[in-house]
C-alpha cells in the first residue's frame, strides 16, 4: 500500500474499519497509521474544528509510534489508540 510506504497518515470516518479482518490485515501489513473520527453526526465545520484541535495530540502519538495502528479522534478532540499491530 502506497500510504504506508510513503509514511502518510489516513484520516477517515469509517469507525468499523478495525473490525473488518481483510482491511485490518492490509493496514497492518502496509504499516499504515489511521485516525478515525468517531464524533458521530456532527456538521462538517464542527468536525474540522475537532480535528484541528486534536492535531497536537495526533502529532504526539505519531512521534511515539513507528508501527501500524488505528486511533480515534472524538468530537471533544480526544485521541486514543484503538488497535495496534
Amino acid at each position: 500500500m502506497v500510504v504506508g510506504a510513503r509514511g502518510w497518515v489516513v484520516l477517515t470516518k469509517d469507525s468499523r474499519l478495525r473490525f473488518r479482518p481483510l482491511e485490518k490485515e492490509a493496514l497492518i501489513a502496509a504499516n499504515v497509521q489511521v485516525f478515525v473520527f468517531t464524533g458521530g453526526n456532527v456538521p462538517g465545520a464542527a468536525m474540522a474544528d475537532a480535528i484541528v484541535k486534536a492535531i497536537p495530540k495526533v502529532q504526539a502519538l505519531l512521534g511515539t509510534k513507528q508501527h501500524a495502528f488505528v486511533a480515534r479522534i472524538t468530537a471533544a478532540s480526544d485521541v486514543a489508540v484503538l488497535l495496534e499491530a
